[in-house]
């Protein structure tokens, strides 16, 4: 009698903590953090609201479509902003598996964001897509063609290191350094080394702006920029030390009075003075640029000095 006793009173006991452990089991698996978030934004468009994100798919391909598609603006709720508009279609997404460099192409509404909000825009979808396993870097396009920023410089490949938390354009940090340029001289048949003091955006890599000053001519000088300030860089990326350049057609035009071979070695030794560049693959519209017919397909330029003349003037603009 005492054990059906006994039993009666603990059987209640037992049933509600079985509860108890199920509720909190429940409840901590509900807290635990996702794998993956989304960067939404807030209502100002100033700061990153981060939310538990899941994936269906496996494939870093196929997951970086599934991240895109919801971050659309249409799928916002209250003060909580998808960072793409609804308006910005995505027409590829491609994915080169060796180097972990992920493109991605939106429709040419994508130029119509001004530059605080597509500062945020794209940190937001770069951030979110940088989590996926065997994606090291992001490159946008517009329409096929590079994204260029608000002063007609080509964005490039970006990174972890290419922004920083609460970056808007209005106030994002600032880095100061010393570049060496080498400028094509007067007459184009030599190389003339130009120390240039750069303050710039952090979320510009480096090798950018140093593009950046190739293609402007240098103040009080008689030196030669490296290319015409017509040319444009259709794509900028790095990958494994190499840097890849794909200019249109501008890039060689019959004003120029800069030899190609001169034009070249202005490019290779301005970018391979970083530590982060070891070498450079020029193309025009996609055709790979050599000096001669001997070159091999592809022929990735190393640094050579043998045009160098020494300078010891300084641009500090």
């Amino acid at each position: 009698m005492r054990r059906k006793l006994l039993r009666k009173r603990l059987l209640p006991g037992l049933l509600v903590l079985c509860l108890l452990l199920a509720l909190f089991s429940g409840c901590g698996k509900r807290q635990e953090k996702s794998e993956y978030v989304l960067y939404d934004l807030n209502a100002d468009r100033t700061d990153f609201i981060e939310e538990n994100y899941t994936p269906t798919k496996t494939k870093a391909k196929d997951m970086a479509e599934e991240m895109l598609n919801d971050m659309s603006s249409d799928k916002s709720s209250g003060n909580r902003l998808r960072p793409i508009p609804s308006e910005v279609g995505i027409q590829s997404v491609t994915l080169d598996q060796e180097s972990g460099l992920l493109t991605v192409s939106f429709s040419r509404a994508y130029s119509n964001l001004n530059g605080a909000e597509e500062a945020m825009t794209r940190a937001a979808i770069v951030k979110t897509l940088l989590q996926i396993r065997g994606v090291t870097m992001v490159d946008f396009q517009v329409e096929g063609t590079e994204l260029v920023d608000e002063n007609g410089n080509v964005v490039g490949a970006m990174d972890e290191s290419s922004f920083v938390e609460g970056m808007t354009r209005a106030d994002s940090p600032k880095n100061s350094t010393e570049l060496t340029i080498y400028y094509p001289s007067a007459d184009g048949s030599a190389l003339v080394a130009q120390k240039k003091k750069v303050t710039y955006s952090s979320n510009i890599p480096i090798y950018r702006v140093a593009l950046n000053c190739l293609q402007k001519k240098p103040k009080d000088s008689d030196l030669n920029p490296a290319f015409p300030s017509t040319a444009k860089v259709l794509s900028m990326t790095v990958a494994d030390s190499i840097c890849y350049l794909n200019f249109d057609t501008n890039f060689r035009t019959s004003s120029s009075n800069v030899p190609l071979k001169t034009a070249i070695y202005s490019i290779v030794d301005t970018l391979t003075e970083l530590s982060s560049i070891k070498g450079v693959q020029i193309s025009i519209n996609g055709e790979n640029v050599s000096l001669s017919d001997d070159d091999e397909t592809g022929i990735i330029f190393r640094r050579d000095t043998t045009l160098i003349q020494e300078d010891d003037s300084k641009d500090t603009d």
